[in-house]
């Protein structure tokens, strides 16, 4: 019986006036061809009939307000908008979802892949990028100057003949960037930013295009 209200409760729904009383005909017969009786036909398309989801008429959407609450400024718009019949909705600026810390332990930025900076005592810095965590390549620049490799360290070889001091502990991350083209891409950008710098390579050239919106 399932398969007969449905074919004709669509009947009803999806046929107009003049096709209705063609459709159930059709819809009889071919309930009688595969063993229904025309009983059983006859009652499907009377239980459709009743069934007020057939005749469910589209409602009319009312337009309404959600407005954060802020006390006297929100009641005076909700009072002008109930004027106009709009209906008004509030809700809190803070909620106690907000109030609650992340049962999740913070990241923190420099145990991933990105861009990253140091800083020296003379305002100039360095911009590299790792597909390391950062923290383990910082640890690297840290030995470098320790062990003064001047050679293979743009850092080092910077403090040797400046005697200046390079603000490890000042390092930063610029963003987080796991994809390799990306981040060798905003590394660029980042050196490009800061054309006086410790970096002994410009890394990936960027279009000269870009350099008006890199410097406004």
């Amino acid at each position: 019986m399932g398969v007969l209200n449905t074919l004709a409760t669509r009947a009803l729904r999806i046929s107009d006036k003049k096709s209705f009383e063609k459709e159930k005909s059709h819809l009889l017969d071919v309930f009688f061809e595969n063993g229904y009786s025309r009983y059983m036909g006859q009652w499907a398309f009377l239980k459709a009939s009743k069934n007020s989801l057939t005749k469910r008429e589209p409602r009319e959407r009312t337009p309404s307000v959600h407005l954060p609450y802020v006390q006297v400024t929100t009641d005076r718009i909700g009072r002008i908008l109930k004027k106009h019949s709009i209906p008004v909705t509030f809700r809190p600026l803070n909620t106690i979802h907000m109030s609650l810390r992340s049962v999740k332990d913070p990241i923190d930025p420099k145990d991933m892949k990105g861009v990253y900076m140091i800083p020296c005592s003379c305002g100039t810095p360095y911009i590299g990028e790792t597909g390391r965590s950062i923290n383990p390549r910082i640890s690297e620049h840290v030995a470098d100057l320790k062990h003064r490799r001047a050679k293979s360290s743009a850092l080092a070889e910077h403090a040797e003949k400046t005697n200046h001091h390079v603000c490890i502990e000042k390092a930063s991350v610029i963003a987080k960037v796991s994809h390799f083209h990306h981040r060798k891409f905003r590394e660029a950008l980042e050196i490009e930013k800061r054309p006086s710098n410790l970096n002994r390579e410009d890394g990936w050239k960027v279009s000269r295009c870009w350099v008006p919106a890199l410097s406004s």
